[in-house]
């Protein structure tokens, strides 16, 4: 084998093993990128989750709903005779 087919099988050589590299390398991107993507997906449930539960939050402690509820249940005001004012010595 001569010098020059030696050097050229060793270019050769290295010019494939460069594009395994860069394959594997791309592979390795798109993976980390499908995972993004799937955790921005996930991000934007978690969201609109929050979303919706600061919503009925919102929604449960409007005065009116309270006083819609708790005369419902039957509940109201404390009578004014039930409180004490203490006054100090």
């Amino acid at each position: 084998m001569s010098f020059r087919t030696t050097i050229l099988l060793m270019l050769l050589a290295a010019l494939l093993l460069n594009a395994v590299i860069q394959m594997g390398m791309k592979n390795y991107r798109l993976a980390r990128l499908v995972e993004l993507h799937l955790m921005e997906q996930e991000l934007d449930r978690l969201n609109r989750r929050v979303s919706e539960a600061e919503g009925t939050v919102a929604r449960l402690e409007n005065p009116q709903r309270l006083r819609e509820i708790g005369e419902a249940l039957g509940l109201g005001p404390m009578p004014l005779s039930s409180f004490t004012l203490l006054e100090e010595p």
